[in-house]
């Protein structure tokens, strides 16, 4: 099942997905792909982005054909870049970002903000430690 946030998130990231000719499928992954610095599987990245592996492979030849990443691979591993095209999103997503937590964190205390953070990274770093990344 989708996040309650879902519809939030899509309308934050629809106007530059739409601006750029990017589906927002493609928008997130490369979002994903900003978050992860290092090689991973196919499996580790699909499991990371929340796409199966045959929709992770379908949008990345879709963001390859349009300049936004180059891909290589080993048997085992995938290595992603991006290439200007997509770094040059990068602020904007980052803008959009910004401004859907400031909508959805409007009349958290201080303390709730630190709290929500420290979680958040906990999450984070555990997601990564089981993702090997």
């Amino acid at each position: 099942p989708r996040s309650t946030l879902f519809p939030y998130t899509t309308l934050f990231r629809s106007t530059i997905a739409l601006r750029n000719d990017l589906t927002l499928g493609e928008l997130s992954l490369l979002l994903s792909l900003s978050q992860m610095h290092t090689f991973c599987s196919r499996t580790e990245l699909a499991d990371f982005a929340g796409l199966s592996k045959s929709s992770l492979s379908r949008t990345l030849q879709k963001l390859s054909a349009k300049d936004y990443i180059r891909v290589s691979s080993t048997r085992k591993y995938l290595h992603v870049d991006l290439l200007p095209a997509a770094t040059a999103l990068l602020p904007e997503l980052a803008t959009a970002q910004n401004d859907f937590d400031m909508a959805r964190f409007a009349g958290l205390s201080e303390e709730e903000l630190i709290c929500y953070a420290k979680v958040t990274e906990k999450i984070k770093e555990n997601t990564m430690r089981v993702l090997g990344v």
